[in-house]
């Protein structure tokens, strides 16, 4: 799945409307918040990415990052 040319815009795109849904239930951040992934292709690497980067989560440690990344 997702872009040939952005392989982590899926990824990215699913965690942008996570958080805009989160905001309409009057939660503001996803620091501190716990997700589950299940699989590690592009959807998947740029899910975590993009949770990693906007959140912090320091429960996400124990999955890997795309080599070169």
């Amino acid at each position: 799945g997702g872009s040939l040319i952005r392989p982590e815009a899926t990824g990215f795109g699913a965690v942008y409307y996570t958080v805009n849904m989160l905001e309409k239930f009057g939660v503001n951040s996803i620091k501190g918040k716990t997700f589950a992934v299940s699989g590690f292709g592009n959807v998947a690497w740029g899910t975590v990415k993009k949770i990693t980067e906007l959140g912090e989560n320091k429960r996400l440690t124990d999955l890997r990052v795309k080599e070169g990344e």
